[in-house]
Parts: C-alpha cells; sequence; structure tokens
C-alpha cells in the first residue's frame, strides 16, 4: 500500500510540474495538462481494452472523447465522437474530475458537457480514471434552455417549424385530436427499435408469458426425430441467418420445427433470461410485456424496418445496399405526421443519420430524396437527449442504434441493453415522463427459434414474434398482454392517438396497443430509474 501511495503521490508531482511549467510559458497551461495526464495514465495503467465486442474508431489508447448525454447516479452516458456508441462510463472515489484547470466535484458533470475519459475499457463500459471537461458546445440544433428545433422556434402546441420538425413542451397540447379521448394523455409516443431476437430468446422463461412449451425439442434436419432442446446461451460469437428463405424453412408451414436446419446451427435454440438481461426483464415485470407481438415480415432488418415506418415493404423482402434509384415511392407515416402538424423526429445511433441504412429506410423514400427539409428531421442519438432537455422532444420519435448498441449477434447484448436503459432514464428523468408511452421491440427473429406460429395475413407474413415492452406512467402494472400485435399496430396507435387516418390495409386492421394501457390509473412517477452497467 505505501508503494502504491508512493508512486500515485511521485505521479501527482509529475503532472502538477508539468501544469506549472506550462503556465508559465504563456498559455500552455491546458496542453500540459493533457500531455501529463496522458504519460501518466499510459505509465500506471494496465493496457486499455476495447470497448464492446468490436472496438469503434476513436477508442485508443484508453481515451474516448464524447459529448455526455446523460449522468444517471455515479456512471456517465457518453457518445463517443469517433465511434458514435454510446458509453457507459463508471466513476469510483478515485476518479479525477477536472473542469477549468482545476478538480472539481463529480456532481459538476452535466449534459451537454464535451469531456475526454480516461480509463479502463471493456465489456462496453469505460472504467474512469479521470474525466476532463473540455467544453460546454451545446449540440447540434439545440439551444442551451430554449425551445428551438431543428425546424424552428416553437411554440406550445404548435407544430415546431416547417413540417412539424420542432418538438413541443412537456403536456403541451398536441393537435389534432386524439381518436379516443383517454390516450390523450399520450402525448409523447417514442419507438425504441432494436435487432434480431425472438420472444423465446429473450422471454421464453418469462413466468406466466408463453414461452417454451414444456419438453420441446427440434430435429436437426427435415424427419429426423426431435433432439435439440433450448439451452440458456453462454455467448454467441457469430451471426445466425435471417433471410426471407430461411425464415420461411423454419417456419415450415406452421409446424415451426425447422429452425435448426434450416440455420445449421443449434444456437439457434439458444435462450436469455434474467441473469443476462437484468433491466429488460425488470422493465417487463413492472410494466407491459407483449408475448403476441410479431415481426410484420418473415425476414430480415430492411422490410421489417419498412414496416416500422411506413406500414409495408413495397414488396422489399431482403436487405438493399442502397435503395432504389428513384427511391421507395410509397408513403411513410413521417410525411403523414408533416402534413399533419404532428412532431416527429427520427434518430440514428449512426454517423450519418442521413443516410440510408437498413435501420433507417427513411432517407431511402421518394418524398425525402424530393423534398430536402423532410431530412431535417434525422437526427443523431445526441439530440434525442438534448430535445429531452430542452423542451424540443416531437410528439412522435423513432430510435435505432448503432451496430454496437443493437444486439445483433454477436454484439454485447449488455451494452445494448444499457443503451436502452440510458434512453429511458432519460425520459424518466426528464418533464416528459408523465405524457409518454414507449414502446420497446425487435426489429426481427434474427435466426431464433420461437414456438409460436405466426399468422399468416398476406404473401409477406407476418414473421416470428419479437420482444416488446410498453412503458409509460399509463401502463398496465406487471400486465402480460396477449393480444395479437405487429410493427403496424404501433403504427396505428399512432393514428388513432393523433386522428390519422391509416397507411395501408396491414396498419387498418393492426390491433392498437391500447389493452397495454389504464388511462384511468394515477400516472405512476418516475421511480424505476435502473443501472447502466454491471457494477
Amino acid at each position: 500500500m505505501t508503494v502504491q501511495r508512493t508512486r500515485l503521490n511521485r505521479g501527482l508531482i509529475a503532472v502538477l510540474a508539468v501544469i506549472v511549467a506550462a503556465g508559465l510559458v504563456g498559455g500552455g497551461y491546458w496542453l500540459g495538462w493533457r500531455q501529463a495526464s496522458r504519460q501518466y495514465a499510459a505509465r500506471n495503467r494496465a493496457p486499455a481494452k476495447k470497448l464492446g465486442k468490436k472496438a469503434g474508431a476513436g477508442v485508443l489508447d484508453g481515451q474516448a472523447v464524447g459529448i455526455v448525454c446523460d449522468v444517471n447516479g455515479t456512471t456517465l452516458a457518453i457518445r463517443d465522437q469517433a465511434s458514435g456508441t454510446l458509453a457507459t462510463v463508471i466513476t469510483t472515489p478515485q476518479t479525477a474530475v477536472w473542469k477549468g484547470g482545476s478538480y472539481v466535484p463529480f456532481d459538476s458533470l452535466k449534459p451537454g458537457m464535451t469531456a475526454e475519459v480516461t480509463g479502463d475499457f471493456g465489456n462496453g463500459l469505460i472504467t474512469a480514471t479521470q474525466i476532463a471537461v473540455t467544453g460546454e458546445v451545446p449540440m447540434a440544433g439545440a439551444a442551451p434552455g430554449g425551445t428551438m428545433g431543428s425546424g424552428g422556434p416553437v411554440e406550445p402546441g404548435g407544430a415546431g417549424g416547417t413540417g412539424g420538425a420542432g418538438g413541443i413542451p412537456p403536456n403541451a397540447a398536441g393537435a389534432p385530436g386524439p381518436a379516443d379521448a383517454k390516450a390523450a394523455k399520450i402525448k409523447h409516443i417514442i419507438y425504441i427499435i432494436q435487432e434480431n431476437h425472438t420472444f423465446d430468446n429473450y422471454f421464453g422463461t418469462f413466468p406466466g408469458a408463453d414461452g417454451f412449451p414444456a419438453g420441446v425439442k427440434l430435429p436437426e434436419r427435415p424427419g429426423a426425430a426431435p433432439t435439440v432442446a433450448p439451452f440458456h446461451l453462454q455467448s454467441l460469437n457469430h451471426d445466425l441467418s435471417h433471410a426471407w428463405e430461411v425464415a420461411w424453412k423454419a417456419y415450415d408451414g406452421g409446424q415451426m420445427d425447422g429452425f435448426v436446419w434450416a440455420e445449421g446451427s443449434k444456437d439457434t435454440m439458444g435462450y436469455y433470461d434474467a441473469s443476462d438481461l437484468p433491466n429488460y426483464w425488470t422493465y417487463a415485470k413492472e410494466f407491459v410485456l407483449m408475448d403476441a407481438f410479431f415481426s410484420s415480415l418473415m425476414g430480415p432488418s430492411l422490410p421489417n424496418h419498412l414496416y416500422t415506418v411506413a406500414g409495408q415493404s413495397g414488396g422489399v423482402t431482403k436487405n438493399m445496399k442502397e435503395a432504389p434509384a428513384a427511391g421507395f415511392n410509397f408513403p411513410p407515416l413521417a410525411s403523414l405526421l408533416a402534413r399533419s402538424n404532428v412532431t416527429w423526429k427520427y434518430y440514428d445511433g449512426k454517423p450519418d443519420p442521413r443516410a440510408f441504412s437498413l435501420w433507417n429506410p427513411l432517407p431511402g423514400f421518394t418524398e425525402f430524396k424530393d423534398n430536402p427539409a423532410l431530412m431535417e428531421h434525422l437526427h443523431g442519438t445526441e439530440q434525442f437527449f438534448a430535445d429531452l432537455r430542452n423542451g424540443t422532444l416531437p410528439q412522435v420519435a423513432w430510435v435505432v442504434p448503432n451496430g454496437q448498441e443493437s444486439e445483433h449477434p454477436p454484439q454485447n447484448l449488455q451494452l445494448g441493453m444499457w443503451y436502452v436503459t440510458d434512453l429511458i432514464n432519460a425520459v424518466m428523468k426528464s418533464p416528459y415522463w408523465d405524457s409518454t408511452a414507449i414502446i420497446l421491440t425487435w426489429d426481427d427473429y434474427g435466426g431464433f427459434y420461437d414456438h409460436v406460429p405466426p399468422p399468416q395475413m398476406d404473401k409477406y407474413g407476418y414473421g416470428p414474434r419479437v420482444p416488446t415492452i410498453v412503458i409509460s406512467p399509463y401502463a398496465k402494472k406487471g400486465f402480460i398482454d396477449h393480444t395479437q400485435y405487429d410493427f403496424t399496430s404501433v403504427l396505428r396507435f399512432i393514428e388513432k392517438r393523433f386522428g390519422l387516418p391509416a397507411l395501408t390495409d396491414r396498419d387498418r386492421n393492426a390491433n392498437d396497443l391500447l389493452a397495454a394501457f389504464d388511462f384511468d390509473q394515477a400516472p405512476r412517477g418516475p421511480g424505476l430509474i435502473l443501472p447502466t452497467s454491471g457494477k
């Protein structure tokens, strides 16, 4: 212990000596501190580990620079500027926090600051040895303390500039009026979409839910005896196919027994439980877990994401590297919202939120290609946190992750869960909580087994069930909802809440999520702020 103290004291003396020397040479103070702190960290820290399953660009030599999106107890959520990953930063009593050239207490760290974090990186976490505040520049499109969205100034109850690109203050009246009067208590709908898991894969052992049938086993090849039973996955270092053709083979005419031979892997039968996903299971126990929520199409990400924004895929059944040259020529809900003066935004965790991708198809729509103003609604995830702080959260919001946060195999599931928890914690701590409904779901089955045959509404699907949780002050407590839903049910809920017409037959005929709510109950408080790390 004496040796460790001596090394620490000598290191701090060296840091201070460089600071003093730099300060004497006019204006080099801050640069000197950074250089000295890096040298000290390099000498006294174990080799840095990479962030998550794969290292993101910018996570070098145990350091990350990013925007503080949220503060939760003694942990921070920081959006790394280079990789775009929302990292969880754990602090300890030994973590040094610097601001303006001096040590400051931890509670001096506020959302919106930029910070340089030095520490040990591993499993999607940063255990910080030091945090240096390097700026307090507001996030793009957000004016501190103001109500400025990307579409212009926002008046209470207003549309937020052209096309509804801004937001509305908490509890302000939304327009137009809801078809269901009680649903008017919900003024903000947040649609969080993660990646590639079935209901059985995440909640197949959840008490009271329609999980694994007793004794279920699947054959390894067509016609063989069933021998492969569900098992608890310890880790998964590869993806599973979730292509259109593979999904139909797994479906096997509704018998749901083709997953192992369709995948060529027994890993399809693996599952996770509360020990792996404690926060998700806690949300399911406290709010509403839906065990009959299906993906909209028997296949992969892009067509299912098209259903989440447009109620159809336009016949697309496979992933595409690029959108059609002429664009998707059917209307997305976003354009209907804009014409109806309902504010909306699409928050994307990837580096360019205005670029077409499998999880963000909106830039590929003809209406977006022809109307640059619609592109102004597409933002990075950090803007979500800024809008919560600045009173500019839109009435309707989609939130999609980047790769590391997505839970898409083989990514770190806990990292994805903590990212989602950061999003939900931020809502719960904001004035918006009292009037918000959060729908958390996963975009397709990801190649994992699910035992419930999906109803076939048309030639495209439904696809296998996906986990879905509704979180709201008006959500029923500890309720398992057995109502049949799919991604277009969320669109139907939005349409009913804001008095809008349906886009397609799919959303017109979909159940609308209202069974998950009790609008006669007193709104529940935001007491469930969950941890964003495993420490």
